[in-house]
């Protein structure tokens, strides 16, 4: 979760797809996203612009034709990523034939039966390499709105990539009778993205044999797992790759039916319309809106937060936007937790009540909690445009809520650093401010910072987006570890 506050977008990779625009009059809706996704996985290939934690598992030997493992790896690992080197829609073509995207500059005419297409040039061919002639097409759905189905080919002539090897697994071959037994498995984690994953504990050096596509895991424990060891990486991925698809306009009405705003209020600098009417609201500031409800959580619901997140808590870790590797957090140095809705039913209650809006509206609740000396640097939790970001799809953080689950006799004060306002740590007060207005313009007034605590500081945390979260996101709820028995 903490990524986004360092890597919203990748800015390397927004220039470059701005400087390959093309007409698109001529492309259907499905064509043109499959051409901003070859776009997109274009660049995500180099090394230059993006590194993942599994780009050195694993290694091609040339004397054996296989792929290896370059070190001991644990079931359920990526070994890698399939590459990428032509994207395409099945009978999508002129004819019904499929139609696809490649770089011809790379690739020549390998994607195409007949060199002769003058389509070539400029990159689309309406008679790609038909689909039993490539060992390495793998094909997904489009999405769950089309009948479309899209794939993925790859020129085995193109010097491999580290991290995209994925496609060059082998599938079982039988040596005197014996069957090989895979210890891999191609897994799809977002169009158009796959992933070579690990079957079992495999050493290093070991050939890796995928399994046939019908015999996937069917382990849903262990595949679990698998999403939340990842959960970052592969949503950065994900939101990439979000990026291909058209942002729709938000209109003003459109945002009255998604969330409870004034009618007739004009979209431009408005902001989240909160009820006023919640016992004991008090306003710590105007313009920026900042709130304070004291006794919001009760001394109760704050102990058993404290003691349910206490034996979870990890350090907050980000991406590195220069090596790649996700590593704690230089901007803060406190530890968390993400607590599952379904064991504080009363708490999202009173968040929903808080807000006037639904439980599928609140990004994922997390406790955190800062040790003696600890801190946040100055940050705001809103951005500029709308996001697909923790789950949510071309949408916005309008509602921060943070609530004290503990009194801070010294230090520990969230500064807003452009307004000289302190809020001083109480037990069970929650603060509300409003990052961004609904024309997704993100509020720098709210900037704001979490003083070094003297004390040890615990806090409960989420935000209001103005759409409600995927549940098909690596962040849907069912994907989240349980902490304890304990129901709040």
């Amino acid at each position: 979760l903490h990524l986004l506050f360092l890597l919203p977008f990748l800015p390397n990779l927004c220039v470059a797809l701005s400087t390959q625009k093309v007409q698109t009059s001529s492309l259907t809706p499905e064509q043109q996203l499959a051409k901003n996704w070859f776009s997109i996985a274009t660049h995500i290939q180099d090394p230059a612009l993006y590194s993942a934690s599994w780009a050195n598992v694993c290694r091609y030997d040339p004397d054996n034709q296989a792929l290896v493992t370059s070190r001991d790896v644990s079931a359920f690992e990526v070994l890698s990523l399939c590459a990428i080197h032509a994207i395409g829609l099945e009978g999508h073509g002129r004819k019904g034939s499929d139609w696809i995207v490649y770089d011809e500059s790379k690739d020549g005419s390998f994607f195409l039966a007949d060199s002769s297409s003058t389509s070539k040039s400029k990159g689309f061919s309406p008679k790609p390499r038909p689909a039993k002639q490539s060992q390495y097409r793998y094909a997904m759905p489009l999405s769950s709105e089309h009948d479309e189905v899209i794939f993925c080919d790859i020129n085995p002539t193109r010097q491999v990539q580290s991290g995209w090897m994925g496609h060059l697994a082998r599938f079982p071959t039988t040596d005197k009778g014996e069957k090989e037994v895979p210890n891999c498995f191609i897994l799809p984690i977002g169009t158009p993205l796959c992933a070579l994953v690990a079957m079992t504990d495999i050493p290093s050096g070991t050939p890796l044999v995928k399994a046939d596509p019908s015999s996937l895991p069917a382990e849903k424990g262990e595949m679990k797992m698998f999403f939340q060891r990842y959960r970052n990486e592969i949503a950065e991925l994900q939101q990439y790759m979000d990026m291909a698809r058209p942002k729709e306009a938000t209109t003003q009405e459109d945002a009255v039916q998604e969330i409870n705003v004034e009618k007739g209020a004009t979209a431009a600098h408005q902001y989240y319309n909160l009820p006023t009417n919640h016992k004991g609201l008090q306003v710590l500031h105007h313009d920026p809106t900042i709130l304070a409800i004291p006794n919001f959580l009760s001394d109760s619901e704050c102990d058993r937060l404290i003691e349910k997140a206490r034996p979870n808590l990890i350090p907050c870790v980000t991406k590195n936007p220069k090596t790649g590797a996700v590593e704690e957090d230089s901007s803060r140095t406190s530890r968390n937790t993400n607590v599952p809705q379904i064991e504080v039913p009363s708490i999202v209650d009173k968040l929903c009540q808080l807000a006037d809006c639904e439980p599928e509206n609140l990004e994922v609740l997390q406790v955190l909690h800062y040790a003696k000396g600890q801190y946040f640097n100055k940050h705001t939790d809103g951005f500029t445009g709308p996001i697909s970001a923790c789950g949510f799809e071309n949408s916005a953080r309008l509602v921060t809520i943070f609530c004290y689950l503990n009194d801070v006799s010294e230090g520990g004060e969230t500064r807003f650093t452009k307004l000289d306002l302190d809020v001083k740590p109480e037990k069970g007060t929650a603060v509300v401010h409003f990052p961004t207005s609904l024309n997704f313009e993100e509020d720098g007034k709210t900037e704001h910072e979490g003083i070094a605590a003297v004390d040890d500081k615990w806090l409960l945390v989420t935000w209001v987006w103005m759409n409600k979260r995927d549940e098909k996101s690596v962040y849907a709820e069912h994907f989240l570890d349980p902490l304890d028995n304990d129901i709040i």
